[in-house]
């Protein structure tokens, strides 16, 4: 590989099309250096995407990649995606394009994006890639998500359990813990060392790994630490992640907006695995009101008695009405 391609991958389907409206956006406004951007769908949803084509943004099927995907009949059903209007084993087929995309040969480097990212500065190579060759590391180790009391019970644990899989899987338990949460850029260079000496000699294929862990970041972290391919020059996130309506309301009462994320992060996430009950979140426009009345975090509050803690907190009486 000549080491000198580089783009954006963006895995979606039709359910998302309203977040990648905003990811497109936002890609427009603040992709300054005219990076190119691969819209990665299942062939009969792209349609509903076709609109986005231009001179910077192109569009993949899903069954274009040459790879198994998982289905009724080939996938373990309790781990099927209950939620309405969900296909029920997207959350797995994604992890697998998002693994499996350097083998249409187009991009040797590319940063793994879902729909709910938006971009809130300008950007350019040099913010992915050290060097013409080498992807910076995103990865850390999430101390404050492990200590955090409403993450911890109901992701942080499963997280470290699906982690310890993958470590154990791949014989790399003395690497340290750091993991990436979004937006990491993938080296095609690695995921093919991947594919030839892990997968391929244990009879294995992406689709395999899915079923043992969900989350794919975690298997190409954890190979890419093992290898070292490719110089591991580690850095901390570069897009945003707000994990609950908590930290999302916490950030906001502190007074931060998108304009002061944007001084240490080119993007933010408010996460939709948790906000799409309230339609698409606006990081500078939290439902406030929404928040304390439903959703995992509004019971949690109740239960534990702390709703009273955020009328001093920069949410007073009239900010729940």
């Amino acid at each position: 590989m000549s080491g000198s391609s580089f783009g954006l991958m963006l895995k979606t389907f039709a359910g998302d099309a309203v977040y990648v409206e905003r990811l497109v956006e936002s890609f427009n406004q603040f992709n300054v250096e005219g990076l190119s951007l691969w819209i990665v769908a299942p062939d009969s949803d792209l349609p509903g995407f076709r609109h986005f084509a231009s001179e910077f943004i192109q569009l993949v099927s899903d069954e274009d990649i040459p790879v198994r995907y998982l289905n009724e009949d080939s996938a373990d059903l309790s781990l099927v995606d209950p939620r309405p209007g969900r296909a029920p084993f997207g959350f797995l087929n994604q992890g697998i394009s998002k693994l499996a995309f350097f083998k249409l040969g187009l991009l040797d480097n590319y940063v793994c994006l879902d729909s709910d990212t938006e971009f809130i500065r300008p950007f350019g190579r040099s913010d992915f890639m050290a060097d013409d060759t080498t992807p910076w590391f995103f990865a850390q180790d999430y101390s404050d998500l492990a200590a955090d009391p409403f993450y911890r019970p109901r992701y942080w644990l499963e997280r470290e359990k699906c982690l310890d899989r993958v470590r154990e899987r791949l014989g790399v338990e003395k690497v340290p813990r750091v993991t990436v949460h979004n937006s990491l850029v993938m080296s095609s260079a690695v995921l093919e060392d991947f594919e030839n000496i892990f997968l391929l000699r244990e009879g294995l294929d992406f689709s395999d790994l899915m079923q043992m862990c969900t989350l794919e970041f975690f298997w190409y972290g954890t190979w890419m630490q093992r290898q070292q391919l490719v110089p591991l020059l580690q850095r901390g996130d570069l897009i945003r992640m707000v994990n609950h309506q908590g930290e999302h309301l916490s950030l906001y009462a502190s007074g931060a907006r998108k304009r002061d994320l944007a001084e240490g992060y080119l993007g933010v996430i408010v996460n939709s695995n948790w906000s799409r009950q309230y339609g698409v979140v606006d990081f500078d426009r939290p439902p406030v009101a929404e928040y304390f009345r439903q959703g995992d975090w509004a019971e949690w509050m109740a239960v534990n008695q702390l709703d009273s803690l955020w009328c001093t907190s920069g949410f007073g009486s009239s900010s729940l009405s």
